[in-house]
């Protein structure tokens, strides 16, 4: 019998530090992709075209001729919601 409570201790401390680690893990990821945010020169001006009307495909037409990666444009359209 006190062997029994000794093994459901020790299973439910085991359980309670996986469920730490799986949660300190997602912690650093979210924290790694937050960081991962698109120029803020491009955010500023996208929100300043958006202020005046421009639509997504002029933005974007604008944006690649001025020479802004393709993937960095939509990325930072989308960011900030512009469809």
């Amino acid at each position: 019998m006190e062997n029994l409570g000794v093994i459901i201790l020790l299973v439910i401390l085991v359980l309670v530090c996986v469920i730490l680690i799986i949660g300190i893990i997602r912690q650093k990821k979210k924290n790694v992709n937050a960081g991962k945010e698109s120029n803020p020169q491009l955010n500023e001006w996208i929100k300043n075209a958006k202020a005046l009307g421009k639509g997504y495909a002029e933005m974007k037409a604008l944006l690649e001729k001025s020479g802004w990666d393709k993937n960095m444009i939509e990325k930072a359209l989308k960011e900030n919601g512009v469809n």
